[in-house]
């Protein structure tokens, strides 16, 4: 079966609603372009970022694989529920991997999405999964969509608890306590997220 991009992000629109606040893609992109207007992207072109941002929508595409029951547990996951989860990052690139093979046409998008989905929940620390990879082994612009995703995810109520406010999601994020990130990716985040936001997460914080 064979499926265009705008499709496959449709198909993930309720998933996102439960994960994330709609705010995701907007928050994405701002901070790409920050870290991008900063020089932290040398090499790359506006219409890159345009792309990174695009690709980040699909960055939870795994979680379709995973059962609903343990996307939606509340209470601790079982060694073999949580090597499901944790396997989401493979399966996302192997879906990708599966409608739009690697090659001449590939769209930009889908080749960023690749190392997105794979590698967005890697650690600076190399404390991370799948690959465990370290420091700068991680992409730059996988870093920044790992960043946001950890913000938003924050911002977003879960079955175990409820949503933070944008003062306690900034403490925990930048006192390492949630998440894991470059030191130089975090003073700009510092910098930068409280402009970022004022327009964005209004009213309740509580979106999922």
């Amino acid at each position: 079966m064979s499926l265009t991009i705008a499709e496959l992000q449709v198909r993930l629109d309720h998933l996102e609603k439960a994960s994330h606040t709609p705010y995701f893609y907007d928050l994405t992109q701002r901070l790409l372009t920050a870290a991008w207007s900063s020089g932290q992207f040398p090499g790359f072109s506006q219409g890159d970022i345009l792309n990174i941002a695009g690709a980040a929508r699909l960055h939870d595409l795994g979680k379709l694989s995973v059962p609903e029951v343990i996307l939606d547990k509340t209470g601790s996951l079982t060694v073999e529920e949580t090597s499901l989860m944790e396997n989401h990052a493979e399966y996302g690139k192997q879906v990708l991997d599966a409608l739009f093979p690697l090659g001449p046409s590939c769209p930009p998008l889908i080749q960023y999405a690749r190392e997105i989905c794979l590698h967005h929940h890697e650690r600076w620390s190399g404390a991370g999964y799948l690959d465990h990879l370290h420091g700068e082994e991680i992409p730059r612009y996988v870093q920044v969509v790992s960043l946001a995703d950890c913000y938003d995810a924050l911002r977003t109520c879960r079955g175990y608890r409820p949503a933070v406010s944008h003062e306690s999601a900034k403490y925990m994020i930048l006192s390492g306590s949630c998440g894991g990130f470059d030191p130089r990716l975090l003073a700009l985040f510092q910098q930068v997220i409280d402009d970022i936001t004022a327009d964005l997460y209004q009213g309740d914080v509580c979106h999922g």
